[in-house]
């Protein structure tokens, strides 16, 4: 193998690998919402049912604005796009231990952590990867990325779920925190 055919193999498994590392990790956040349904009653004071509607709200904010950032990658940069949802999830992961009523779990998880993750949601990503990849391998690319969704929900279930009984919601968030940021560089 030549060192320009290997050098691109290299590229093509970095970016796929990265861009599934982003997308998993975001979706995987997502996906576990209701682990944490009871520590955030819990911590907040506010009711269970209450959280819930929270939860629902942060779902519909996650749908609406997804195409938001989809435009605001073709305004901007899809950089600028992904740099923000990292910021955004971030940010509502280490606020959100601090809520302690309904209206600040609105405004933190439920629009400030599923805009960040709709910002690092799976249209945004591919809009990143696919111009970069030979069009033979975008389908390939496109399963992995997919498939990184359940990783990161498999992967991140049991240890969210032992953080909480372990550290509580505080450590919890503090915790899922680091990987974010660490998605700054990628």
């Amino acid at each position: 193998m030549s060192e320009s055919v290997s050098r691109r193999v290299g590229s093509t498994v970095g970016l796929t690998l990265a861009a599934s590392l982003i997308y998993g990790l975001s979706s995987g956040i997502r996906a576990n919402y209701g682990i944490l349904l009871g520590p955030i009653s819990t911590t907040s004071g506010v009711d269970y049912a209450s959280v819930s509607f929270v939860l629902a709200v942060a779902q519909l904010s996650f749908g609406v604005m997804q195409p938001v950032f989809g435009v605001l990658s073709m305004k901007k940069s899809s950089a600028f796009v992904l740099r923000c949802g990292v910021a955004l999830m971030t940010a509502g992961l280490l606020f959100l231990p601090w809520c302690r009523s309904l209206w600040t779990l609105l405004l933190v998880l439920g629009l400030l952590l599923p805009a960040g993750t709709a910002a690092l949601s799976f249209g945004v990503v591919m809009g990143v990867l696919t111009p970069r990849l030979p069009q033979k391998i975008v389908p390939a690319a496109s399963g992995v990325v997919t498939a990184s969704c359940g990783v990161g929900s498999t992967i991140l279930s049991p240890v969210i779920q032992g953080l909480c009984a372990g550290a509580g919601l505080l450590g919890s968030m503090v915790f899922l925190s680091v990987p974010s940021l660490l998605l700054f560089p990628v």
